[in-house]
């Protein structure tokens, strides 16, 4: 072959090599190789990861799982309400019993402090309450207005108006529980009072009455929706202790009695005496916050005389 012949090949030789490298690039970065690289971090991937992400871990059906749940009003309203706020009400009402259910979960008078978080706690039941100001023997005055939970509470007569009350913040708690119980169980609406607030002492000795202190209250009469009155005076059939459980001999003097034994075994009242303790009870149960005690009159075994001794009679003859 002639110099001339191989300086050809040459030419040739090198031109080839320089057409192989200078394609190498194009595998590694032209549009198909860059189509692969897109599945990783272009539009299709962030199409698939996007709905992922949003829809089950940080989106909005995740966020509304949790305010639901966890940390919205709901949940805020169980915690500050008591159990017994409209949101947390709303949800008893809707899966336990309603009214009864959220008066159970809502504190006693003697499990309440008197004065900020007794008068707090009125008012996230929606007790209409005014202050009174310094009164003597009350702890907290405050007046409470009717109707409490829809009971009216009228003085001495239903032609009377339901009118406010002058009386210790805790009693006002204590009628909470009771018109809540009346409401939803025995369907009252009205009752009549002989009184709350009375400076004065027990009859026959010198230790001042529950009534000076404003944590006691006399009830006389109940009327339902229906417009059926029941009277202590007339119909609650005084047949002796034990009082609870009732031993009633019409259906009139048996709801007396219920309500009677409710106020007794609920434990709102701490003491509780009906026309069964003596005559100055005729015509009310007196109710009342004494410290320290829970029972219905004195609870004395059939047979022996019901009358308690002078001294103890003196001691709870509130009337």
């Amino acid at each position: 072959m002639s110099r001339v012949a191989w300086s050809l090949l040459g030419v040739l030789l090198i031109s080839a090599c320089a057409t192989e490298e200078a394609t190498e690039p194009v595998r590694d970065a032209g549009p198909a190789d860059t189509g692969l690289r897109v599945t990783d971090t272009g539009p299709r991937d962030a199409g698939v990861d996007v709905p992922r992400d949003v829809g089950f871990d940080a989106g909005p059906r995740d966020v509304g799982f949790d305010i639901g749940f966890d940390t919205g009003p709901r949940d805020t309203g169980n915690d500050v309400g008591f159990d017994t706020g409209p949101r947390d009400t709303g949800n008893d009402v809707g899966f336990d019993t309603g009214p009864r259910d959220a008066g159970q979960s809502v504190p006693l008078p003697r499990d309440v402090q008197s004065g900020a978080q007794c008068r707090a706690l009125l008012t996230q039941l929606g007790v209409t309450w005014t202050s009174a100001g310094a009164t003597m023997g009350i702890v907290d005055p405050i007046y409470v207005s009717s109707p409490v939970n829809g009971v009216n509470f009228r003085y001495s007569s239903y032609t009377a108006s339901a009118g406010r009350m002058l009386m210790d913040c805790r009693l006002g708690v204590a009628l909470w529980h009771l018109t809540n119980a009346l409401r939803t169980r025995w369907n009252i609406t009205d009752v009549v009072h002989l009184g709350v607030y009375n400076y004065r002492t027990i009859s026959g000795s010198t230790m001042l009455s529950q009534h000076a202190y404003a944590t006691a209250i006399d009830l006389n009469n109940f009327r339902t929706a229906a417009g059926l009155t029941h009277s202590v005076t007339t119909e609650f059939v005084a047949n002796g202790r034990p009082t609870c459980p009732p031993r009633a001999t019409n259906p009139k003097d048996q709801l007396l009695k219920e309500i009677a034994c409710w106020m007794y075994d609920s434990g709102v009242f701490h003491i509780i005496l009906t026309p069964n303790y003596n005559s100055a009870h005729r015509d009310h149960y007196h109710v009342d916050l004494t410290p320290g005690s829970q029972f219905i009159g004195v609870e004395i075994p059939g047979g022996i005389d019901p009358e308690p001794s002078p001294w103890l009679d003196w001691y709870l003859d509130d009337h």
